[in-house]
């Protein structure tokens, strides 16, 4: 069963965010560092990730000195790639998950025993519930050989129904559940009515506040992870998977359920296990728990896993199309943000007589009685387990009881306590960045079966999109391709000619100082252009008008530059006007100049030009230059005509003019 994304990427509850250094306080793990059996082993495990570069570190040098949109986009597409996945674009939210092991002893579904396992309603709902159930089942030869799913479906019925107790108005504690419209906001939760029962109706769910989103049975172990409605939307990427290592080296009745899911940004993995049973068979829990570990695996898409499932620096499938390589990757179980592991683990105590053990339950010396237990042993030795914590023990063993009684094993047998139900976590992140808080461990007083349920209640930081991250990155990056883009300064930004001839050249040279790329560009094959090419100076003690345009590259990149027609003109050009080259390429920081050609028609007519033996007339135009990948420069021009056998003649004119040119 999947469960696919959906919402509003704004609709984000208001959740204590951990300030800036590790995701919780180091204080506050003082207590729980110096009891918990914390990894000191390194061989299975990673070191903390790397760094997270700022969404500031742009890779400049990635691309050439020519400007390419479409290189641009990938890279692009690559940059938010890469910092979605070292977790640069993502905030810190804090969820609550409650996880509770039990071994119910096969005893049927009880609506009153899933209140008592859940315990009294919490001030704040916890954010997901995660339930792993052993012995739900008689394990007998029959019931390990047949599929039979009512009893799982049975008790996931009941602990919905016993979700309803912890709402306003069945049990009357005040609850809440934040709005994830409004972070910050409380919104009361309706009310059960007393006509609800364990039959899973249409009006218990839609009361409810949790969903399913994970349900799976192997033989008698049951695994159902419930998320609170309101981060439904949230959620993504649920994978199950089972393996059995019971009877035969693979029969359920011994063996593992996991369930693993994307909340928010963060991978998280439950695994609930029931492993072999007895004191002299600790190699063989050892030796499971190994197996379980290594051989479990979810098919998971390509597009989704977290950092811990890639490696540090990883670039996997970032440039991989769907259809180049197969769409799902198998993805184990220490691959996750955080792993959490359940169950019945059946670690006894060892090397202690039983009376013994016993007496130092009732005198509650607690820490001097887990010196006997085989779990933390395994862990010290690096056996089993090593990678994992776990919240200090403060409670006696849950193992073994006389059902429906408060003694332990009153039978010929006389099985010392044990602490044989645990529930232990694994984070990924190291030391430096610790995702995973003990809030509570306990058990609760259930005595239905030969068990006690074990809850541990703890505060996990996840990732989850930021807005605010993501748009600072997408104007870095805007700002980078703006900066890159190619950019010409424009001298003179507007070209005053003054008075231009159209009579034959002073000088006899009909085609001086036009090039043959401009003649061609220009006129084609056309014979007997006039045109003039402006001396390089004016009359002494006055300003000439400009005899070129100077164009150079003031970007990082490459400038293409063309001259383009306008709109419904069959030339860049007036026909009194040419500027030679029409394109070329300018390297960033260089310059050229355009070399400005003037007089009558290049293409040996008079369109467009005034008669000759008219007077002067004044004209306007406007040349665009266009940059390849970049903007159109607009240049705009002004002269004066200059007909022949009219070149000298007044203008009536109310703003001095530069002097002809003969």
């Amino acid at each position: 069963k999947e469960w696919r994304e959906g919402g509003d990427p704004e609709s984000s509850p208001s959740f204590w965010t951990p300030g800036p250094g590790p995701m919780f306080p180091q204080a506050s793990l003082t207590e729980v560092s110096a009891t918990s059996a914390r990894p000191q082993s390194s061989a299975r495990g990673r070191g903390p990730p790397p760094r997270a570069p700022a969404p500031q570190e742009v890779d400049l040098s990635a691309v050439g000195h020519e400007y390419d949109p479409e290189a641009f986009t990938a890279l692009r597409r690559k940059q938010v790639l890469r910092h979605t996945r070292n977790g640069s674009l993502s905030e810190n939210k804090a969820v609550t998950c409650l996880v509770i092991t039990w071994n119910v002893g096969a005893v049927p579904a009880n609506p009153r025993a899933a209140r008592d396992t859940l315990g009294p309603a919490p001030a704040e709902l916890p954010d997901v519930v995660t339930i792993g159930l052993q012995e739900i089942v008689d394990l007998n030869a029959k019931e390990v050989l047949r599929a039979d799913r009512e009893a799982g479906a049975n008790w996931q019925r009941a602990f919905e129904a016993a979700f309803m107790a912890w709402l306003p108005g069945v049990s009357g504690a005040v609850v809440t559940q934040r709005d994830s419209r409004r972070p910050g906001s409380a919104q009361a939760l309706p009310a059960a009515s007393a006509g609800d029962k364990v039959s899973g109706s249409n009006s218990l769910k839609r009361q409810s506040p949790y969903v399913v989103v994970s349900c799976m049975q192997l033989v008698g172990i049951l695994l159902v992870v419930f998320v609170r409605r309101d981060h439904a939307p949230n959620v993504s990427d649920v994978r199950t998977t089972s393996l059995g290592t019971g009877a035969l080296g693979f029969l359920g009745n011994k063996g593992a359920v996991a369930a693993r899911l994307r909340l928010y940004q963060s991978s998280l993995c439950f695994v609930c296990t029931h492993l072999s049973a007895h004191r002299a068979t600790a190699e063989a829990r050892n030796a499971e728990a190994r197996q379980i570990e290594d051989r479990l695996t979810f098919q998971v898409p390509r597009s989704s896993g977290s950092r811990s499932s890639q490696g540090a620096g990883s670039d996997v499938d970032e440039d991989a199309s769907s259809g180049d390589r197969d769409s799902t990757r198998a993805v184990g179980v220490r691959h996750h943000d955080v792993v959490v592991w359940l169950g019945d683990l059946n670690y006894r105590l060892v090397n202690i007589a039983p009376d013994r053990a016993r007496k130092m339950v009732l005198a509650n010396q607690v820490e001097k009685l887990l010196e006997h237990d085989q779990l933390r042993q395994a862990q010290r030795a690096g056996h089993a387990f090593e990678l994992y914590e776990e919240a200090p023990i403060a409670f006696a063993p849950t193992y073994k009881y006389d059902k429906s009684s408060n003694d332990y094993d009153t039978s010929d047998k006389k099985r010392p306590p044990a602490w044989t139900d645990r529930v232990l976590w694994m984070d990924t992140g190291g030391d430096a960045a610790r995702r995973v808080l003990p809030l509570s461990y306990t058990r609760r007083e259930v005595t239905v079966s030969d068990h006690r349920p074990v809850a541990a209640l703890l505060r996990v930081a996840v990732e989850s999109d930021s807005a605010d991250k993501r748009a600072a990155l997408y104007r870095t990056l805007d700002e980078w391709e703006e900066s890159r883009i190619p950019r010409l300064k424009i001298e003179p930004g507007e070209l005053a000619l003054g008075d231009v001839p159209l009579g034959p050249d002073p000088l006899g040279d009909s085609t001086k100082g036009v090039p043959e790329q401009g003649k061609g560009a220009r006129a084609g094959k056309a014979k007997g252009p006039v045109t003039h090419q402006l001396p390089s100076g004016a009359d002494v003690g006055r300003p000439g008008p400009p005899t070129s345009l100077l164009l150079t590259n003031i970007g990082p990149t490459a400038v293409k530059y063309e001259f383009r027609e306008k709109p419904g003109a069959d030339s860049p050009f007036p026909p009194w006007l040419l500027l030679t080259p029409t394109k070329g390429e300018i390297a960033p920081g260089k310059s050229q100049a355009l070399q400005l050609h003037l007089g009558a028609d290049a293409r040996g007519g008079q369109r467009g030009l005034p008669a000759p033996g008219a007077g002067p007339e004044e004209v306007e135009d406007v040349l665009i230059i266009h940059v390849e990948h970049g903007r159109d420069y607009f240049v705009p021009v002004s002269a004066t005509l200059c007909p022949p056998r009219a070149a000298s003649a007044p203008r009536a004119s109310s703003a001095p003019r530069p002097a002809s040119r003969k």
